[in-house]
């Protein structure tokens, strides 16, 4: 938006009030006709005689004195002078505020210019590694803004040093169909095939190129996925097929992440995945935190996880039967405080599907084992009140059964000392002794 300097606003004041004076002199009864005057400025001068009258002479003169005025106008809107203070920044200085960004939209709604920037393919690279790291930045481009991925941001982002992962080309391929996915797509359409359905042809085409020249075949062992081989070679399903070379060389050489996230119960996988081998987890951790949908799996497995290791701790993989190893290893994986959605509503959700989801009712002492396991992680709402806002929920549902035990944890951890809350661990973990 054009703001006129003190300079500009003194000239136009100017002219204006030359019109006004204009007007002023001449009555609109000179005229040779009873029509506004502002009808001679507008419509065509036209004449039937000769000689013109006076009324007609005045309105050639306002239409040529408006020609004037927006000329000058035109001028002023172009003028260069003086700009805003913030505009005479460079594009480099801008480029690494837009980087910084939590979200680019507000940047993009100051102005005009920072909207045409926010736009540039350079722009858009620089905050995805920024925000997202080199493993993760094409993922969450496609997943946040299919229609702009095309050939040129993704060179961009490779020019940064993004990494497209085997597995996420090897999800691609799969995945495409084009514009068309409800008439193509043959199996059930997931979030993840109807963002890539809207990947420019370009940007599709540049992920198999780069793909074959980074990696040659992509399809390894009867055309399994990475995501496959990941669990395969951690061997918690299979001690036979357990290969930690080959599960670092996974990440390392073909640059796995775990998204897409497939279906079933993998999430479990990683957890104890965490407790054995934590540097490996943490190539990828920020995939637990940003995505809300793997968010909901990790909770979800987070909770089965734990009632398994309260009623049937011998039947776990030997290292997560250590509690201490347990929490630890749940601690990565939950990682810091979310910020990017709601956290404490994923944590109420999940947990009354799965606590509700058991064919018999879970014993009160295995929810309030549960709970105060998850009272010592950190957590970026308060669990009090979300257990407190779960009973009110409860007893207005057909989940009522679940409502003592909570009552029962919010007695021991609302407003108590910290004694309190040690006392009902060790008493429930005498009834439940861990290996």
């Amino acid at each position: 938006m054009f703001i006129a300097q003190p300079h500009q606003r003194i000239l136009a004041f100017c002219l204006t009030s030359s019109i006004l004076a204009i007007f002023s002199t001449f009555h609109v009864s000179s005229f040779p006709s009873r029509k506004p005057l502002i009808s001679f400025i507008i419509s065509p001068l036209t004449t039937t005689t000769d000689t013109p009258s006076k009324g007609e002479v005045m309105a050639l003169e306002l239409r040529r004195l408006r020609r004037s005025l927006t000329q000058i106008w035109t001028r002023i809107g172009n003028s260069t002078i003086a700009p805003p203070a913030f505009g005479q920044l460079s594009e480099d200085v801008l480029l690494n505020i837009f980087v910084l960004l939590d979200s680019p939209r507000n940047f993009s709604l100051t102005c005009r210019a920072f909207r045409a920037l926010s736009r540039e393919p350079r722009f858009k690279a620089h905050w995805l590694i920024n925000r997202y790291g080199r493993r993760l930045a094409v993922y969450y481009a496609i997943m946040h803004s299919p229609e702009t991925c095309t050939n040129t941001l993704l060179n961009l982002l490779i020019h940064l040093k993004a990494i497209i992962p085997r597995y996420l080309a090897q999800s691609i391929i799969q995945s495409y169909v084009g514009p068309n996915i409800e008439q193509t797509k043959t199996t059930e359409v997931t979030a993840f095939d109807i963002v890539v359905a809207r990947v420019p042809f370009s940007g599709y085409t540049f992920v198999v190129n780069h793909s074959w020249q980074q990696y040659g075949d992509i399809w390894q062992e009867s055309g399994a996925t990475d995501f496959n081989l990941f669990i395969k070679y951690s061997g918690y399903r299979s001690r036979a097929h357990r290969n930690v070379a080959r599960l670092r060389s996974l990440i390392t050489t073909y640059g796995f992440a775990p998204v897409p996230f497939p279906r079933g119960p993998v999430m479990r996988d990683m957890i104890i995945l965490a407790g054995e081998f934590p540097d490996i987890i943490r190539e990828f951790l920020v995939v637990f935190h940003l995505d809300r949908s793997v968010r909901i799996r990790v909770w979800e497995s987070v909770f089965v996880l734990l009632i398994d290791w309260v009623l049937h701790p011998q039947q776990l993989y030997h290292i997560i039967q250590n509690r201490t190893v347990l929490a630890e290893a749940i601690t990565l994986v939950l990682g810091p405080p979310v910020v990017e959605y709601d956290d404490k509503e994923i944590f109420k959700t999940t947990f009354m599907e799965v606590f509700s989801g058991y064919p018999h009712t879970l014993q009160t002492a295995v929810i309030l084992s549960v709970l105060a396991t998850v009272h010592g992680f950190k957590l970026s709402f308060g669990l009090e009140q979300a257990v407190q806002e779960m009973v009110k929920g409860a007893e207005r549902s057909k989940r009522s059964t679940l409502a003592p035990a909570m009552k029962q944890f919010l007695q021991h951890h609302s407003v108590t000392p910290v004694n309190k809350r040690s006392s009902l661990l060790k008493s429930i973990t005498k009834r439940h002794p861990p290996p």
